[in-house]
């Protein structure tokens, strides 16, 4: 997962430079690959909550059950 951690996309020259518009701003033509990073972040952003409950959970069931 090293790709998608920060770092990485930096390292491969997709890191993110510019700033997005606010929500009702003026609308401009990004490019395909600036769509893509900011979803990767996106993604990154919306699951990192569900992915701590479930792995706290995993962790509380193999400590429990083994």
């Amino acid at each position: 997962m090293f790709f998608f951690n920060l770092g990485g996309l930096f390292y491969v020259g997709w890191g993110s430079t510019q700033q997005e518009p606010a929500f009702g701003g003026p609308s401009d033509n990004t490019s395909v690959k600036s769509k893509v990073i900011n979803l990767i972040s996106s993604v990154r952003t919306l699951m990192r909550i569900p992915l701590i409950v479930i792995n706290t959970l995993i962790i509380v069931y193999e400590l429990i059950l083994g």
